[in-house]
């Protein structure tokens, strides 16, 4: 019996277990953005995460849009959806999605600007037809390019 990407992602048998916790946006933010840290904000500490910052904390899992100064549920690992620039394809399934060079989003393809990071953000398990597929979250910081 062959055995699916998304077992081989969880090992086998048993449920996915996802690593989430709460913090304030600092910007109006929507599940599946991208999510980074900040300390200049004047309402929380999360903002869309930016590829010429290098940081990248989680993904946004609240259902409602998070208005900023508002509590925002992320996720750190595990399965989530993501927001990308484009719609990935059935061939997608199992390729690796990385922070777009769009603030908040996520790319099948790694930026390639000198003063950009690559960052692997995990990988695609399950396409809906929609800018929003399901990901392994696994976030990886590959390099600054200088």
């Amino acid at each position: 019996m062959a055995r699916s990407l998304l077992h081989t992602f969880l090992g086998g048998v048993g449920t996915a277990k996802t690593v989430t916790f709460d913090l304030t946006a600092n910007e109006a933010l929507e599940k599946g953005d991208v999510v980074a840290a900040t300390i200049s904000g004047a309402d929380g500490v999360l903002r869309k995460a930016q590829t010429q910052s290098n940081q990248v904390i989680g993904i946004v899992s609240s259902t409602t849009p998070v208005a900023a100064g508002g509590a925002c549920k992320i996720v750190q690992s595990g399965l989530t959806t993501v927001n990308m620039t484009t719609t990935p394809g059935a061939a997608d399934v199992g390729k690796p999605v990385f922070l777009a060079t769009t603030h908040g989003r996520a790319s099948l393809t790694a930026p390639s600007s000198s003063g950009h990071s690559v960052i692997r953000l995990g990988y695609i398990v399950v396409v809906n037809g929609t800018t929003s597929p399901t990901i392994v979250l696994s976030i990886n910081h590959i390099v600054h390019l200088g």
